[in-house]
């Protein structure tokens, strides 16, 4: 019954949600480019799109954990004892709206179309639902760079001081270079 109800979700307001973003950039904010067309190539665009976007996203994480009233919404995802396939979807919906403003509208704003809203959400939802998979794995040397599914396992654990570590959205650059990464890749913590 879950699965279907949040099926029927994804197919009904997370769309209707990016047009209403995609509403908002061209009605809201007119033909606002930070860059002029033409004077990047289209991947440097979409690429720094993308990083500020997980960024923000990121501040945004730390933001959620540290003020109590963003705490009550995120509180919803960090409810659950077990990690699995469902746990991504396991959040309040304004939660929902303001990750997926925060995350995305970088990417509006630099490279303008659906199709790249599309193909971004649909790789970072399967990097999300991985991480959130009890799999015991750092991913080598790509831990630097990608979260996964062991570090994110540190945020989600019941012990307060595990879970303000570890805040990257898709990246884990931003622990690292900001010091909130815990370095001990290989621990698997328990309880969550």
């Amino acid at each position: 019954l879950w699965y279907g109800g949040e099926l029927a979700r994804q197919l009904t307001w997370m769309p209707l949600y990016f047009v209403g973003l995609v509403w908002i950039k061209r009605h809201l904010l007119g033909n606002l480019e930070l860059i002029a067309p033409g004077a990047l190539p289209r991947a440097t665009l979409l690429i720094a799109g993308i990083l500020a976007g997980d960024f923000l996203a990121y501040g945004s994480h730390i933001a959620r954990h540290r003020f109590d009233f963003l705490w009550n919404f995120h509180a919803v995802h960090h409810s659950q004892k077990e990690l699995n396939l469902f746990t991504q979807h396991r959040f309040h919906d304004l939660d929902t709206f303001v990750d997926l403003a925060i995350r995305t509208l970088p990417l509006m704003l630099l490279t303008p179309g659906l199709v790249v809203f599309g193909v971004f959400n649909t790789v970072a939802l399967i990097h999300f639902r991985l991480y959130h998979c009890p799999i015991r794995s750092n991913y080598g040397p790509l831990r630097y760079i990608l979260v996964t599914p062991q570090s994110h396992r540190i945020h989600h654990a019941s012990d307060p001081r595990l879970q303000n570590s570890n805040f990257g959205i898709f990246f884990s650059v931003w622990d690292h270079i900001f010091g909130t990464q815990h370095r001990a890749y290989d621990q698997y913590e328990i309880p969550l």
